[in-house]
């Protein structure tokens, strides 16, 4: 519930930026998501913290996807 404040972003980013989130999307999605973290049950809250998922992820794999949003969109998809 904390990270996924839109004053707590920064936070919520260098939470995802400890993890290891190279490599295959699916199992990257599942570091990040499972474990210590769990989503809340608000969509907009979920929609802040995949959203800052998929940034650090396409940052660290850019030439998986062609840009943040789409690794977005296939996020959000999947949850």
């Amino acid at each position: 519930d904390y990270l996924s404040k839109e004053e707590n972003r920064e936070i919520a980013l260098a939470y995802f930026n400890e993890l290891e989130l190279t490599g295959n999307f699916i199992t990257a999605m599942r570091k990040a998501l499972s474990g210590s973290m769990h989503l809340p049950g608000e969509a907009e809250q979920i929609d802040r913290i995949i959203n800052c998922f998929a940034q650090v992820y396409y940052e660290r794999n850019p030439d998986t996807f062609g840009s943040p949003d789409s690794t977005y969109i296939l996020a959000f998809a999947v949850i």
